[in-house]
């Protein structure tokens, strides 16, 4: 879903100069990796205003640097370590040619005002009067090189002014001493939050989650919103086996509307959650969002003409993890998918699922093209296993949000953890034709049927069984298809 931020005071105030620190450069030594890598130190001051930031580079003579345009203007201070300031061309700024680069490594220093920076609304602010929080992706405040970047590493430090909290999406060291990630991310990262704001961290299973509240008005308490993370994520992990990714971020930011998110897996997983600020406990646990946005992390990251498969994993799942959890009936699942898998079905001219790019082939196309596969696959193994068994085989082996795979090799996993072939010849029957599917029959199949309004269930339908290991109705008010 696309990202969409509704904040409220900017933050205005002078800013102070500091001197170079040259031992700066010396603290970060130990954040070196092997092969070619960029160490950052950034030190967050002034309420999360200000950064300074301390950069070492692998970098030959004359280097050239550059950082997201609407930044530009907010950086200043620029220097080496040696005190030589670099010169900005249009093509960002250079190290001068007379410089001496010491064993081909260039240590750079410079401070980034976020202020300046959100005029543009690169960076957003969000206040409630008293406290304030800086939203911003680290390629906001971090200059790179603008060649290199094959196979490099990015390792980013903080260093936090007292009273000043920090939460982030970003992959984390191994050594828990940073955050490490690869520099083709670096446009494309999740956000990192700084200034005064709610900041909580909650477990689920193997996995660690942080919780960030942006400051503004609400009907929940923070407490309660961290619970209600923990609450959703458990019932992914449940359905998984385990928690998806080792480290996440939820960025909760109160809004007037709220039942929006968007999850993001490039650089580290995370999710921007939109809350309803009049929504008190009852409504914020029965909403559907983050369910939905964290099955996202149990995907690899796919090309485009795949990401019907991404948002249809999650359309489909959504609800039937949810009635698991016990937040919804399962009457409520196939009411959802009566009312809606229609629009999945292809039109005139549809291409098949990964050449037609609308919503409904996109959302619920890709939850047919699921719902098909779970049916498919409890025929085949006399209903012993479902979709979940493949996607937890994918997981299993190490298949997220975090990381690159083809569509091919993907379902290929999940068919082999099944032991049986459904999911790529079904994808091979769907990827490039319209494939109809009678939606009448498959309900009559599956013993569902509106009478009078209601939704009613044959338990002496063909695939009743398996409608009901799906999501168990609790209801057999038919006795016959009749």
């Amino acid at each position: 879903m696309r990202r969409a931020f509704l904040f409220m005071t900017v933050l205005c105030s002078v800013l102070t100069a500091c001197a170079l620190d040259e031992r700066a450069f010396d603290r970060a030594d130990d954040l070196r990796v092997d092969g070619p890598w960029w160490d950052y130190k950034v030190v967050v001051r002034e309420g999360g205003r200000e950064l300074e930031v301390f950069a070492r580079f692998e970098s030959g003579e004359g280097g050239l640097f550059e950082i997201d345009r609407a930044s530009v203007p907010a950086v200043r201070e620029l220097s080496m370590s040696s005190g030589e300031d670099l010169e900005l061309t249009e093509d960002g700024w250079r190290i001068p040619e007379s410089s001496q680069v010491a064993g081909g490594v260039a240590r750079l220093r410079w401070i980034v005002d976020l202020d300046q920076v959100s005029r543009t609304r690169a960076v957003q602010i969000a206040s409630d009067g008293e406290d304030t929080a800086y939203i911003a992706s680290a390629g906001s405040f971090l200059l790179r090189p603008t060649t290199e970047w094959q196979g490099a590493l990015v390792r980013v430090r903080f260093e936090l002014e007292p009273g000043v909290a920090l939460a982030s999406g970003l992959m984390r060291g191994r050594d828990a001493k940073g955050f490490v990630f690869p520099a083709a991310r670096i446009d494309h990262l999740p956000a990192t939050v700084m200034g005064d704001f709610f900041h909580s961290r909650v477990s689920v299973g193997n996995s660690t989650i942080d919780v960030a509240v942006i400051p503004g008005e609400k009907a929940v308490t923070n407490e309660e919103l961290a619970r209600f993370v923990e609450a959703h994520a458990g019932a992914v992990a449940e359905f998984y086996g385990d928690f998806p990714v080792d480290h996440a971020l939820v960025l909760i930011v109160p809004n007037r509307r709220g039942g929006y998110g968007r999850a993001n897996g490039s650089g580290g997983a995370s999710v921007m959650y939109l809350l309803d600020r009049r929504n008190d406990l009852t409504q914020v646990m029965s909403d559907w969002v983050l369910v939905h946005e964290m099955i996202h992390f149990a995907c690899p990251l796919l090309a485009r003409e795949h990401h019907w498969f991404e948002e249809g994993l999650s359309t489909y799942l959504e609800p039937i993890v949810r009635r698991t959890a016990g937040w919804q009936t399962g009457r409520e699942v196939w009411e959802n998918f009566f009312a809606k898998l229609h629009n999945g079905l292809p039109a005139v001219g549809d291409r098949g699922l990964d050449r037609t790019r609308t919503w409904g082939r996109t959302y619920w196309g890709g939850a047919l093209f699921c719902l098909l596969a779970d049916i498919e696959i409890r025929q085949q193994t006399n209903n012993e296993k479902s979709l979940r068994d493949a996607l937890r085989a994918v997981v299993e082996n190490g298949g997220s949000i975090l990381r690159p795979a083809t569509m091919r090799d993907t379902l290929e996993v999940g068919d082999a953890g099944l032991g049986v072939d459904v999911l790529v010849p079904l994808w091979e029957a769907m990827r490039h034709d319209p494939y109809p599917v009678d939606l009448d029959h498959l309900w009559n199949e599956l013993g569902i049927a509106r009478v009078n309004g209601r939704l009613e269930f044959d338990d002496t339908a063909p695939l009743a069984e398996i409608r009901e290991a799906i999501a168990k109705t609790e209801s057999t008010a038919l006795t016959s298809s009749n």
